[in-house]
């Protein structure tokens, strides 16, 4: 199983990268492979879909399963959006179990609304008014509605208007 498209893979890896980091904390990750993989996701770079598998284990073969019940043969943005807004935090609270030093509040996916950009986007999600790294969703606008994971601005899902 593969992703549908390019753009599929670039999506998984968006909401991947912020759980690198406590993979990074764990030692099952290298701090330059993470920080390389974020450049190169930002700087639009191709990124083989064999490293996100192997760097992001659990969701890629969640995200797998996922595809396999609903009867797809690739990945796709729904089976993306079914993992990280759906599944995700039934599997961050299984692992929490093994490893305490995975945050569950922290891990989830959080729908937001930008309220001002500056360096960081500053969006007000459930969990409050918070600043996010926004290199991931390049020119984000004041009322843009967005997916949070960790401390990036992941995904942009509508404006204001």
């Amino acid at each position: 199983m593969r992703f549908l498209t390019k753009g599929d893979k670039e999506l998984f890896l968006r909401y991947a990268i912020p759980c690198g980091h406590v993979l990074v904390n764990r030692g099952d990750l290298r701090g330059k492979t993470l920080l390389k993989l974020e450049r190169d996701l930002i700087a639009g770079r191709n990124i083989p879909e064999s490293t996100a598998r192997r760097i992001f284990k659990v969701g890629y073969a969640m995200c797998m399963l996922i595809a396999r019940k609903s009867g797809k043969k690739s990945i796709d943005m729904d089976v993306i959006h079914k993992y990280f807004w759906e599944e995700h935090v039934k599997a961050i609270k299984w692992r929490a179990r093994m490893y305490p030093d995975v945050s569950v509040e922290q891990c989830k996916t959080y729908r937001g609304r930008v309220v001002s950009i500056g360096k960081k986007a500053v969006v007000m999600t459930s969990g409050g008014k918070k600043s996010f790294r926004k290199e991931f969703v390049p020119g984000l606008k004041k009322g843009d509605r967005v997916i949070t994971h960790y401390s990036y601005v992941v995904e942009k899902i509508g404006c204001e208007d």
